[in-house]
Order: C-alpha cells, then sequence, then structure tokens
C-alpha cells in the first residue's frame, strides 16, 4: 500500500516538473513540448453556442457550433501545413477556424475563417491552389473564400470537373448538394440538391469519365423535394440498404451499390486523377466486411477485408468520420477503414492486387493524415461535447511520428468474410476476401441445407486474377465445420462457391501478432493483467475500511 502511494507521488513530482519547465508558447529547454507523438501547444479549439451555426433553412441548433471539435483536413502547401477545423452541424458557418502551421510549428489563425463542418481538400494542379473548405489558397499563402450566403453546405469533398477541369471543380456536401466553381473568380454554380439517395456524404473523385460520390448513412438530414433524386429510390428496399456509391457522367446518374461508403480516390490522391484512364477506388462496408471498390477501365470490381471492429458500424455512418486512402510518403499509401490501418498500394488494379495488408487496429476518430517535413501527421477528432459534457470544450491536435510507429500500436486482429447467411447459388463464386498480412486465421463454414454441401476454396496468390484450388471442405446437413489455415499459408485473397444452393456463411478470424511495446515506467503502480497478488486494505472500524 506504502509503496503504491510513493510511486503516485513520484509521477506526480515528474509531471510538475514538465509544467514548471513549459513556457506560453509551449516551449521546454529551448524546444516545443512533444509528448507520445503530441505538441501540445498546438491544439485548437472551437466555441460553444455562437449564432451563426444552424441548419440549412437558417434555424440555430443548439448543440451544434463547438460541441464537437475535429480537425478534418490536413494538407502541406506553400511551404506550411494547412487544416480546417469543423463543428457537427454547421452549414452556415461556425467558430471553427482555418490554420497554417510553420516548419517551426508556429500556429496562425487565418483572419478569413468562416467555419462550418469541411472535410474537403484537393490541390487543382492547374491555378496551383489549394482548395479546402470553402477556402482557395494559392502558392503564396494568399486566402480567398466563397461565402456560405453563395455556397451553403457542409463540404466533404472536391473533384475534378468533367467536362472543364482545368477551370472549375466539383463541391459536393455532407446532404447531398453537388456544386460546380470557377477556380478564377470564384463563381458558383449549384447542379443538384440530392441527386443519389442515403445520406452523411462522405467522398467525391473523378475518373474514367465519372464523377464517384459516396454517402455513408441512411438517416435523414432533411425533407427532399419532389425530382431531386435522379437514380435510385430515397426509401431503402431492405435492410440491407443504407448509404450509397453512384456515379454521374455529366448526363445520368446511376447506383453503383447501395451501401455505406466513405472516401472515393485513385492513385492521384488529392490532385485528382492523373488520367482519365487510372483507376478509382472507394471503401464501404456492410455487416460482413469492409468493402473496397474497384473501377478499372470502365467496369466495377469488388473485393472484401477484413473489420476490427464494429464500433463504426452505425447505420447514420456518424461513426466512420472521413477514413482515407492517402499518400503519406514516398509513394506509399495508407488506407484507414473500421479500425484498421493497412498498407495499399499505389498500384491497385483488376490485374494487380496484391500488396494491401494490415498495419494495426486502434480505436479513434482520424479524419485526415499525410507526410509533412518526413513525418506522418494524422488529425484527429479527439474530446467532444456531443457526448461528454465533462469535457467542458471540444478539442483536438494532431499526432506526429512515422509510419513503422504504427506497427507498434494494436495487434492487426479482425474478422469478416464474403457470406454471413446468405444466399448462395450453386458454383457461383464469393467476392474475393483478404487473407494477407496477419499469422493466425482460421475459417468457419456452415450452411442450412438438407444435405451435406462441399464448399470449395480458392486463393490468388499472386493478386494477379488467377485463382487456384486450394481445398474442398465437406459439410454435413444442416452443419458446421472449420479449418485452421497453417502458418506456412501464403496468398492475397480467398473465395469460396459451393456445389449446393444453400444459405451459407463463410467467415474468417485473424490474430495478428501483438506488438512488443514496454511500459513507461510511470505505469509500473499499476497491476498487471497477470498479477495475482491481492488488494491490500486495513479495518479501522466496522464496516469501514482504509485502502
Amino acid at each position: 500500500m506504502n509503496f503504491f502511494k510513493t510511486k503516485i507521488v513520484k509521477a506526480t513530482c515528474v509531471i510538475a516538473l514538465s509544467i514548471g519547465i513549459r513556457d506560453t508558447a509551449g516551449q521546454a529547454n529551448g524546444k516545443p513540448v512533444y509528448i507520445s507523438g503530441v505538441y501540445p501547444h498546438l491544439a485548437v479549439f472551437n466555441d460553444k453556442n455562437t449564432t451563426g451555426c444552424g441548419d440549412i433553412s437558417g434555424s440555430f441548433d443548439p448543440k451544434s457550433d463547438g460541441f464537437e471539435g475535429g480537425i478534418g483536413a490536413i494538407v502541406p502547401w506553400a511551404n506550411q501545413l494547412w487544416m480546417v477545423t469543423y463543428s457537427p452541424h454547421c452549414p452556415l458557418g461556425s467558430s471553427d477556424k482555418l490554420y497554417s502551421i510553420s516548419n517551426d510549428l508556429q500556429i496562425t489563425t487565418h483572419p478569413e475563417s468562416i467555419g462550418g463542418t469541411p472535410a474537403n481538400r484537393m490541390i487543382h494542379k492547374e491555378s496551383n491552389q489549394l482548395i479546402t473548405s470553402s477556402y482557395f489558397i494559392d502558392s503564396k499563402g494568399k486566402v480567398r473564400v466563397i461565402p456560405f450566403s453563395k455556397m451553403p453546405g457542409r463540404m466533404t469533398a472536391n473533384a475534378r470537373h468533367l467536362t472543364d477541369p482545368a477551370n472549375k471543380v466539383y463541391f459536393y456536401d455532407m446532404e447531398g448538394m453537388l456544386y460546380e466553381v470557377n477556380v478564377y473568380d470564384l463563381s458558383v454554380n449549384k447542379l443538384f440538391n440530392k441527386p443519389v439517395p442515403g445520406w452523411h456524404g462522405k467522398g467525391a473523385y473523378t475518373s474514367q469519365g465519372l464523377l464517384v460520390v459516396a454517402n455513408n448513412g441512411e438517416i435523414a438530414a432533411h425533407k427532399t423535394e419532389p425530382g431531386d433524386i435522379k437514380a435510385g429510390s430515397l426509401k431503402p428496399a431492405n435492410s440491407e440498404e443504407m448509404g450509397v456509391l453512384a456515379s454521374w457522367d455529366g448526363h445520368d446518374w446511376k447506383i453503383v451499390e447501395r451501401k455505406q461508403f466513405t472516401d472515393v480516390t485513385g492513385p492521384g490522391g488529392i490532385y485528382g486523377a492523373p488520367d482519365n484512364q487510372s483507376p478509382l477506388w472507394s471503401i464501404g462496408w456492410d455487416r460482413r466486411s469492409v468493402i473496397l471498390k474497384l473501377l478499372d477501365d470502365g467496369e466495377w470490381y469488388t473485393y472484401r477485408l477484413p473489420k476490427a471492429t464494429h464500433t463504426y458500424d452505425h447505420r447514420g455512418g456518424w461513426y466512420t468520420e472521413w477514413p482515407r486512402i492517402r499518400e503519406v510518403g514516398n509513394g506509399r499509401m495508407l488506407m484507414d477503414m473500421h479500425g484498421m490501418f493497412y498498407d495499399f498500394p499505389k498500384t491497385f488494379s483488376k490485374k494487380n492486387s496484391a500488396g494491401i495488408k494490415p498495419v494495426s487496429t486502434h480505436l479513434r476518430y482520424i479524419p485526415d493524415f499525410c507526410e509533412w517535413n518526413g513525418k506522418l501527421v494524422l488529425s484527429t477528432d479527439e474530446t467532444t461535447m456531443l457526448e461528454n459534457p465533462m469535457a467542458g470544450r471540444s478539442q483536438s491536435n494532431l499526432w506526429f511520428g512515422q509510419f513503422s510507429d504504427l506497427k507498434e500500436w494494436g495487434a492487426p486482429n479482425a474478422w469478416g468474410g464474403p457470406w454471413v447467411n446468405d444466399s448462395v447459388k450453386a458454383n457461383t463464386v464469393s467476392d474475393p476476401f483478404l487473407v494477407n498480412g496477419t499469422e493466425q486465421k482460421m475459417l468457419h463454414l456452415i450452411h442450412n441445407g438438407k444435405e451435406p454441401v462441399t464448399f470449395t476454396i480458392e486463393t490468388d496468390a499472386k493478386g494477379n486474377n488467377e485463382w487456384k484450388l486450394y481445398k474442398t471442405v465437406r459439410v454435413g446437413a444442416n452443419g458446421y465445420n472449420y479449418h485452421v489455415l497453417p502458418q506456412n499459408f501464403s496468398a492475397n485473397w480467398i473465395r469460396f462457391k459451393t456445389d449446393k444452393n444453400c444459405v451459407a456463411s463463410a467467415y474468417l478470424y485473424f490474430n495478428g501478432k501483438p506488438h512488443a511495446a514496454a511500459a513507461a515506467p510511470m505505469f509500473a503502480a499499476l497491476a498487471d493483467a497477470a498479477d495475482k497478488g491481492g488488494i491490500q486494505c486495513r479495518s479501522h472500524s466496522p464496516g469501514r475500511a482504509q485502502y
């Protein structure tokens, strides 16, 4: 007991010492204070209940401005790192700001700030401008802004224009509005109010003659007018329909898939597709797994990846705040989806699908990330008032580290499959499912047929779409069987088919190698999970004890 108290006192002394040597500029011994990847002086805040926030109709929402404080986008530009913060429901502006950070980590709040709920970012090559929120920032750091009176909305994505990419860009809003904007005179033209179903817009990107947009929710934000919806039905046909992935060729809208999707991007990243033949990727999910959609040579393909958590599964899409696929330096791309970081190959296509590999797991909002000055930088949505009024004030910050640091985060444990109680037709292959990158893999097979069913398992070892027989597994009537994939099992993708029509499940569990990380000395006073000792206590009077 005394040992425990002594330890806590020592830890408190260390904290007090650290505070004592930090000045008002966030300096310690002449350098910015740096704790576990975070510079405390770069923390950003917003304010509660200002009159500039509300919905499109202009009504004030008291749980909007300042009740959440995320960093929606970060981009290296004009020799600085630029970022925008957001409040949750502010299409007409808020107390949030546009910031830039210099190479010596000095932060500037820009007076042109209009706030809102932005997470869009794009670099327009022809005009040499960074576009984020409603700001247009030139190569010298000069900021221009489109006021919310001209372009209201919660801007979630930008995309290159289909017919005039040198002069115009698209803005996609979380409620479904689509604008085109002239990058030189900032003139605005509203194209659609809500052309496709689904809500909580997230991604937009242009390639192969299509603008592709993604919504990741199914809870309505406002009423739609007759004629707004240009493809599909606003009302879901069944419980599986949530969100949408949709495309527009400049004339007609089409539904690609009625599921929950987030980012839409390609190998060109925030610069846009390098040419009109470049692959396009989108990430989403359903009850089975993470979904990776590929548009390649005008055709759509579906791949599936394991989930690391169900925390982000909400029907409204509210807990998947802008997961991304983005370049993070040296040509390497990083994907963040459903609590898992994946090493993502910039070459991903139908002919070359190899290289996607789980890195680590996490439980946090990471709206954006990038490489800056040799560091991997993650933005966060850290402390919110929405469900935690004890926080007092919403805030967020950036995390600075290296790609290799991610390997010391949570072990890449995950699960999922192509079938979960699904009606399966005989001799019809499932979607490919990722099996690359984890040490332990276990497959579960089940069906409801009145006769035995044989499951055929095929693998694509090299990611070149050449499939070979791996194994057949016989499952008895209304039965279950399992298969442990051996330690020397090596493949990128696995898929399944049955020899009979049935309702079947093919589901896998993955255990990654735990990351060896020594606990900091300050935690030595805390009990370990394997400790067997009890807690000492001493009674001073009946019914009372001192610990």
